[in-house]
């Protein structure tokens, strides 16, 4: 997705600016190198989209973006710390190339600038501003709760299936749908339209983890056959990829909207 680039840069310019590389401190370099190990940025390129769904432009989301994006980042340091982890995406993870209080304050530093990235979308006015840090706080809310689900399950508690589904609900779903009604609303979005767009969010984040939960390990593959065989979960992934798609379908036709089709195709498994 050749058009992905023109999002992803936007946000890696401000990125850059806030935490450049090759720094005097530790701190600031590990920082800078857990930013710049991250993937496709799908959070950050989801409120994009959703302000330009609903304004023309996604200029005006960009802190927000941003905002998100040290969030994930955040929470991607803390689950290598919690799993123990040496490598992030095939390269050294922070805990492991810079030492464990290194990395605490690495995912502290990157959380504590959140609201500050959220601040500047101030042009919105006060009632939008205050819902959009609650949207904020509830994912990192939700996420924290998702990760502790996670590690109940690592431990192989009874009803662990139930508890993944529950898992991917709060921790990824989270982090797709908070972002999509936030760059929603600031795109001037009514109510009924942000409440769509957080919707849409949550689908595609439960029809994405679902789908890598289909290529998991085998003790995950025997969790979901407590449920009723793999045929489940894809039964599961393509209801929820099914009802994200027609989510889209309330919203008027732009480019922004055919970018957040062809991305629900690509995540939900039709490019493989």
């Amino acid at each position: 997705m050749p058009w992905l680039r023109e999002y992803i840069e936007a946000v890696n310019s401000e990125l850059r600016e806030l935490f450049p590389r090759n720094r005097s401190t530790r701190l600031e370099n590990a920082v800078a190198d857990a930013l710049s190990a991250r993937g496709k940025r799908v959070e950050t390129t989801l409120a994009l989209l959703w302000c330009e769904a609903h304004s023309g432009d996604y200029r005006p989301a960009i802190p927000l973006a941003v905002a998100y994006e040290l969030a994930h980042t955040s929470v991607l340091v803390q689950d290598d710390i919690i799993g123990h982890s040496e490598l992030r995406r095939g390269t050294k993870s922070i805990k492991a190339k810079y030492g464990l209080s290194t990395a605490i304050l690495t995912s502290d530093l990157l959380l504590f600038n959140v609201p500050k990235m959220v601040a500047r979308c101030d042009h919105m006015g006060s009632g939008k501003l205050a819902r959009i840090f609650d949207l904020v706080g509830e994912a990192c809310r939700a996420t924290t709760w998702g990760e502790f689900i996670g590690m109940e399950v690592a431990r192989g508690r009874d009803g662990a299936a139930r508890d993944y589904e529950e898992m991917i609900r709060l921790k990824t779903s989270s982090l797709l749908s908070a972002p999509c009604a936030s760059g929603a609303l600031v795109g001037g979005a009514t109510d009924e339209q942000t409440v769509i767009a957080g919707r849409f969010g949550e689908e595609l984040g439960q029809a994405y983890q679902i789908q890598n939960y289909n290529k998991e390990t085998s003790r995950l593959k025997g969790l979901i056959r407590e449920q009723g065989s793999l045929g489940y979960a894809n039964e599961r992934e393509m209801n929820h990829a099914k009802a994200a798609r027609e989510l889209l379908g309330s919203v008027p036709d732009s480019k922004a909207r055919s970018y957040l089709m062809e991305l629900t195709d690509y995540l939900t498994g039709r490019y493989y």
